[in-house]
């Protein structure tokens, strides 16, 4: 099933018609409901859909996303699960909680989680900088990895320790509720959980509903700049993925759709299991004929049911814009 994701919504106190309009403008049967969907505006929001004939297929955690109390159309800061502070692991498990006893409520069968950020110190100024001087590739690049690696592991077992203990109650809850719980696999190097740190964490709770909810861009840009291994990758996603998230890349800068990027789609049409969610998750500034062209390149990849046709990828460098 391929589903759009309320990425594409603007962040607001409450949603307008115009901006529900715009989700029900993509092609699709399915939708995800993420923090970009503010708590007064949930249930009409849910009631469009349902009226529609289209179905909530997961939710994001934290949905509905909490506002700056002074600016509602403000996110509030994230609580990371992985936090090493006490307090905000809390905040972000009852975050967390609630969303998977509001999937429960709207029937959707998927909550994605963020796993949260190491405490290493990451520039990715000097990334830029040494793929710009063409040091990337030599032995600038090499140097990085390996200084970061040592700062990473300073920190990776507390983190690690403390995304078990936020995880626990969590599967506990899914479990009773039916509900499938996923960790995001990471866009940046400094994101919790790296392959290794996904292994663990799936070993620990092996049997639970934790699986891999799949990002091909994230995992693209780790593999291009030599911090994840492709063949781990793949042998990750073949035992654990159970839903995919669709957005494509430029360089090292996301804020595209699918065909309009450098993520090797047709190849993953190929490897994904059919029957799990495929997300397309859209940001506020791409226009609704961008988000149906990219719909239509990813139908014709078989990514929802057999190819009706191939349409070639369409590259549109500004991704930002409309």
């Amino acid at each position: 099933m391929l589903a759009v994701s309320t990425t594409c919504l603007s962040i607001l106190a409450k949603l307008t018609n115009r901006e529900i309009d715009r989700l029900f403008d993509a092609d699709v049967v399915g939708h995800e409901l993420g923090p970009e969907v503010p708590a007064d505006s949930l249930d009409a929001l849910a009631d469009a859909i349902r009226r529609g004939k289209r179905t909530i297929v997961s939710l994001r955690a934290p949905c509905p996303g909490p506002r700056v109390s002074a600016e509602p159309d403000r996110l509030a800061p994230p609580a990371r699960l992985s936090s090493l502070d006490a307090s905000e692991r809390q905040e972000a498990i009852e975050r967390a909680r609630n969303t998977l006893e509001l999937s429960a409520k709207l029937e959707a069968r998927h909550v994605i989680l963020d796993g949260g950020v190491n405490s290493a110190t990451f520039d990715v100024e000097q990334i830029e900088q040494l793929i710009a001087r063409r040091e990337w590739a030599a032995d600038g690049g090499r140097i990085f990895r390996e200084h970061f690696a040592e700062r990473r592991a300073k920190f990776a077992p507390a983190h690690l320790d403390a995304l078990r203990f936020a995880l626990e109650p969590l599967l506990e809850l899914a479990e009773s509720l039916e509900i499938q719980l996923a960790l995001l696999n990471p866009g940046s190097p400094e994101r919790i959980p790296n392959h290794e740190e996904f292994i663990q964490i799936a070993e620990t709770f092996r049997g639970a509903p934790l699986g891999l909810w799949f990002d091909p861009a994230h995992a693209s840009v780790l593999a291009e700049l030599g911090f994840e291994d492709p063949l781990i990758t793949q042998s990750i996603v073949e035992e654990h993925v159970v839903g995919v998230q669709l957005h494509d890349r430029h360089e090292l800068e996301y804020g595209y759709l699918p065909g309009e990027g450098s993520v090797d789609y047709r190849a993953w049409a190929e490897r994904l299991p059919p029957e799990i969610p495929k997300v397309l998750t859209p940001i506020p500034t791409h226009s609704g004929e961008r988000i149906g062209r990219s719909l239509e390149y990813l139908r014709s990849l078989g990514f929802e049911g057999p190819p009706p046709k191939w349409v070639e990828p369409f590259p549109i460098i500004g991704g930002g814009s409309s």
